[in-house]
């Protein structure tokens, strides 16, 4: 139960009304909330129309009286009204009135002596067991108090002993200021005899404020004496709302939700919500904000770490929370701390993929090679993953042990990936190095037969066209060749990476490169834009007019491609190697064909899966 005062030391800010909006926004939001109307001299919380029955009950004025009269706490029940309704229907909400509002009750308030109850009558454990039967009795995630006005003994009660924290109202004028500044200044008191995890939150809200031009900086200057004196960080700021409805008393947030005053309410809640850790809601706000490093730079280590044992024993089975806090302890290096949470989500029945990857990483950090594995496997068993998440799991399979990289080749996972995507994982996980190379075919072949009747004939023929690639790039030059003009014979006119692909295989089945083929390709990408291709199409480009005999040309254009790559700093294909390579090796690669280029008796490194011997020419024009 978080116990929240509101408070103003003068009235007309809306203190009530702002108490009724946060309550009334919480309790339609599945909330269970509790309301003591404390302003005992000028109650008005029953006024709001909440509860369909009419109130008539007894409430805090009866309540201390009738422990005056006989020493014994009074079962609370007896002072509490329901308000279950139409606007409640997924909480739940009672009120605890300032009490019977008849005749006599200006009588029976002015007979209470709070300071004697204090000093003579137990008046501290009192409302500390009232406390307790209102958390036993009606288990409400909140405890609203709406605190009466001024410096009064009621507002000790309300502002110091009660409360987790105090909602501060005001207008800021030159009275609110000096009023305020004694009551926070006790709060602070109060602070330094708590524990640092227990200490009263204080938010700050300015109200009734003109919606007006602050040409002459009037408010803005307020705002920074109020700012400077109350020592506050944040300020919520509810502006005056011009409208009749005031006058019934309306609950914005419920009746006129998209107004800007109830989304003013909406801003507050969701202030409280976040200081309190026994509200899911608030754990997830507090939590998300804590990673981020959003406004949490001046909170102490040990209220942290108070809180997150709090969530974890409010929320212990909740795994939503739990990753949060793993990826907070992450964070901090607390990588055993940080497997425990998600492990404790994944027995909780965490099925996200997320959540196998981050137990996976974790355990390989810990040098858990072996569970990482498992974990790796679990992921792959699931169908709705995306590309970036199956990109990472290959990364810590590669870590892990990277012989595993063919088995999952054949997974619900990687089975269920787009052509897109997954043309993008084996360009950029496969066919990098020859090591990967082996199982880059077994990939494509397990998909082509999984979705030869899902995908459209397009999409088939784009991914089949990778075997292309990984044919020339293993010196398999009549299967590429006859890959290629099978597609021909499917679709025509060939494209201009078929075009550039079907040359270089017919070199090396050849020995020696087409002169023809080449011009082919020239003659299809002469329309391009030069400007705005990539890498790998300004190398190919090079090759081709070098095969031209342009040696000027190619080496100008190769040089380009070579500077182009360490511009854009990521990988980028290499007709050289029929691989994607990393800048730099691409660059090396451009090295090599430039001496090409220059005379040197080098060849591409697709030739050399073919012994010399085999050769019945000269691999060079």
């Amino acid at each position: 139960m978080y116990t929240v005062t509101f408070f103003s030391f003068k009235g007309g800010v809306g203190r009530s009304m702002a108490l009724m909006n946060i309550a009334l926004e919480l309790a339609s939001n599945g909330r269970k909330v509790f309301l003591i109307d404390f302003d005992l001299e000028a109650p008005g919380l029953n006024t709001f129309g909440i509860c369909d029955q009419q109130v008539t009950s007894s409430g805090i004025v009866d309540y201390v009286h009738d422990y005056l009269n006989t020493s014994i706490s009074p079962e609370i029940s007896n002072y509490v009204i329901n308000c279950k309704s139409s606007i409640t229907d997924e909480g739940n909400l009672w009120l605890m009135p300032a009490g019977i509002q008849d005749e006599n009750y200006a009588t029976r308030l002015a007979e209470i002596n709070w300071r004697d109850l204090y000093r003579n009558s137990e008046g501290y454990f009192l409302f500390e067991d009232l406390k307790a039967q209102i958390q036993q009795e009606y288990a409400p995630d909140y405890l609203f108090i709406d605190s009466r006005t001024g410096h009064t003994d009621i507002g000790g009660i309300c502002t110091r002993q009660l409360p987790n924290a105090v909602v501060f109202l005001f207008f800021p004028n030159e009275q609110n200021l000096i009023g305020l500044k004694k009551v926070v200044d006790q709060v602070e008191n109060e602070n330094k005899n708590r524990l640092l995890t227990s200490q009263i939150t204080k938010h700050f809200v300015t109200s009734n404020v003109p919606d007006l031009d602050d040409e002459n900086r009037i408010l803005a200057d307020r705002l920074v004496k109020f700012k400077t004196q109350l020592g506050y960080k944040d300020l919520h700021i509810i502006h005056r709302y011009n409208s009749l409805t005031l006058l019934n008393q309306e609950i914005f947030t419920v009746k006129r939700p998209s107004t800007r005053l109830a989304g003013e309410y909406r801003s507050l809640t969701k202030a409280i919500i976040q200081e309190n850790p026994e509200d899911k809601e608030g754990a997830v706000t507090f939590l998300t904000a804590l990673i981020r490093d959003k406004g949490m730079d001046s909170l102490p280590q040990s209220v942290i770490t108070e809180r997150i044992e709090r969530i974890g024993e409010k929320h212990g089975s909740d795994s939503q929370l739990l990753i949060l806090v793993s990826q907070y302890k992450e964070q901090l290096g607390e990588y055993e701390s940080a497997l425990t949470f998600i492990d404790g989500a994944i027995g909780n029945g965490y099925r996200e993929p997320s959540g196998y990857l981050r137990q996976a990483k974790l355990n390989l950090v810990l040098g858990n090679s072996i569970t990482a594995l498992q974990a790796i496997w679990e992921f792959f068993k699931l169908t709705k993953v995306s590309f970036n998440e199956v990109s990472l799991a290959i990364n810590l399979i590669n870590r892990a042990d990277s012989s595993m990289l063919g088995e999952i080749t054949n997974t619900p996972a990687f089975l269920s990936l787009s052509p897109e995507d997954l043309k993008a994982i084996i360009e950029f996980h496969f066919l990098v190095d020859n090591s990967k190379k082996v199982y880059a075919e077994k990939a494509i072949f397990n998909s082509l037969n999984k979705n030869v009747n899902i995908w459209s004939p397009d999409l088939y023929q784009e991914v089949e066209g990778l075997l292309t690639l990984l044919y020339i790039s293993q010196g398999r030059f009549f299967e590429a060749i006859a890959l290629l003009e099978s597609n021909m014979f499917m679709r025509s006119p060939m494209g201009r990476a078929d075009s550039f692909n079907y040359a270089m295989a017919d070199w090396g089945k050849n020995k020696l490169p087409n002169k023809a083929l080449f011009a082919s390709f020239l003659d299809r990408v002469k329309a391009s834009d030069f400007t705005l291709e990539n890498p790998n199409f300004k190398q190919c480009l090079a090759m081709s007019y070098w095969v031209m005999g342009n040696v000027s040309s190619a080496v100008d254009i190769a040089r380009f491609a070579q500077q182009q790559s360490r511009d854009v700093g990521t990988n980028s294909f290499s007709c050289w190697t029929y691989l994607y390579r990393t800048p730099k090796e691409f660059s090396s690669d451009i090295s090599e064909m430039i001496k090409m280029f220059n005379g040197s008796k080098i060849r591409p490194k697709i030739f050399d899966n073919y012994h010399e011997d085999l050769f019945q020419g000269n691999l060079l024009p």
